[in-house]
């Protein structure tokens, strides 16, 4: 067997071959560091605690991070502008309706007086603290959906929702990308 010339590969040619390999490698690691950096650049402009972002505390999960200011309770009676409640911890609660020259938000049927409520209080240090929002927890269970109430709100999955209309045959809501969803009660 005859060995020619171009056989034999030089350690000149050798050296040279892997310093063209390690510029490449650090060409790419450069590359892979700077797209890396313009992703956490863009994060933190897009998801900031400003509101100028994507993400907002209303659709996501991080509301859940507040400290929660729901009371629940069982109603009592319910007045043209009044509601009251027996919290779970005893107190009797006799709240305004419309406080501060607005109306309460009241979701659900408010006829049935021992219907759980989940509420929120507006002015409690006041002479007339008044409903900022109250859920009929009773009808809400008529849904086989996965729910949570925080600082009022409706959480249904890791959704925080607003509610269009609740009744026990029926629940409305408005999801994080502005879709109406309707549920129906379970069987």
């Amino acid at each position: 067997m005859e060995l020619r010339q171009t056989d034999f590969v030089s350690s000149r040619q050798i050296g040279l071959k892997l310093d063209v390999m390690k510029k490449t490698v650090w060409l790419i690691l450069l590359a892979v560091c700077a797209t890396g950096l313009l992703i956490f650049s863009f994060c933190n402009r897009c998801c900031s605690s400003s509101g100028d972002g994507l993400a907002t505390d209303s659709d996501t999960v991080a509301t859940v991070l507040q400290p929660d200011t729901t009371i629940y309770g069982e109603s009592l009676e319910y007045g043209m502008s009044t509601f009251s409640l027996r919290t779970d911890a005893g107190d009797t609660l006799l709240l305004d309706r419309n406080g501060n020259g607005r109306d309460g938000q009241l979701y659900g049927n408010l006829d049935h007086e021992g219907d759980r409520f989940a509420l929120t209080v507006l002015g409690a240090d006041s002479d007339m603290p008044s409903v900022g929002t109250a859920i009929n927890l009773s009808d809400l269970s008529h849904f086989d959906i996965s729910w949570a109430i925080h600082n009022g709100r409706l959480l249904i999955g890791p959704d925080t929702v607003n509610i269009l209309s609740l009744s026990s045959q029926c629940l409305v809501v408005e999801m994080p990308d502005h879709q109406q969803r309707t549920y129906l009660p379970s069987k």
